[in-house]
């Protein structure tokens, strides 16, 4: 954080800002009560409050609860097509690997490969009737984040993206609140817990760190699929050790 390297969590002595990991996400807290998850790979979660209402442009949309006008442009154009809209918002780069993309003009995709990547022992998990996933589907649909797997599953062809995919899903299903039942196994997608920590398919990481103890705040939800310590300890850093092993937090920032 501006050039120095710090310890999770920081805390903005001036308000109520804040950096902290919760679960396998890092979450920033600005002041404004605009919350920002990044799960250091693939997917960021941005969460903005009702105050905001009417009052947003750009890649989220314009929050003014009519949804027929989410894809404007900076000059205030409607478009149709979501790769022009994605494209109207980018910040300007010289960096020769921030490319459009080849939008609707694609190789199209190996037939065989969709079909194989879409059966419910792959992305089709994501919307099996009867899978771990069901009782999300009242709250987010599945059908973007299914399509989003198996275009890449079929450009890719490696396990990791799929297991990516799923977690994301399961990220976005638990923000709104959803139950996910256990979808993970040692032969499946399995989740690497550490020093001491082990995995949980709803834990709380964010109240359970040793800075929590001394500087208490709310969780951005009610769980995230992640590592968990064991009862009566604490993460400090990323490992965990009982209370008397604590560090403390000094103006903000935590000391292990």
């Amino acid at each position: 954080m501006n050039g120095e390297v710090k310890q999770l969590p920081v805390f903005c002595p001036c308000g109520k800002g804040f950096v902290n990991k919760e679960g396998h996400y890092i979450v920033i807290q600005t002041e404004a009560e605009v919350k920002v998850l990044y799960d250091a790979a693939h997917r960021t979660i941005v969460q903005i409050p009702g105050s905001y209402e009417n009052n947003l442009q750009a890649l989220c949309g314009n929050f003014n609860n009519e949804i027929t006008d989410e894809f404007m442009l900076p000059n205030g154009t409607i478009v149709t097509d979501v790769n022009v809209f994605g494209a109207s918002w980018k910040a300007p780069s010289d960096d020769p690997a921030c490319q459009d993309g080849c939008g609707d003009n694609c190789p199209a995709l190996d037939a065989m490969k969709v079909a194989a990547y879409s059966q419910e022992t792959r992305c089709g998990l994501m919307k099996a009737p009867n899978g771990p996933f069901k009782g999300c589907f009242s709250r987010i649909n599945p059908k973007h984040y299914f399509k989003s797997c198996v275009k890449d599953l079929s450009i890719l062809e490696d396990d990791s993206v799929l297991c990516m995919h799923l977690h994301g899903f399961v990220a976005a299903c638990q923000a709104a609140g959803a139950e996910i039942k256990p979808w993970r196994s040692d032969k499946f997608c399995p989740l690497e817990c550490k020093n001491k920590s082990s995995y949980d398919l709803c834990t709380r990481t964010c109240d359970q760190n040793c800075a929590s103890l001394t500087t208490p705040y709310s969780c951005t939800q009610r769980c995230f699929e992640g590592c968990k310590c064991a009862e009566g300890q604490f993460f400090n850093g990323d490992e965990c050790v009982p209370m008397e092993k604590c560090g403390c937090v000094n103006e903000g920032t935590y000391f292990k």
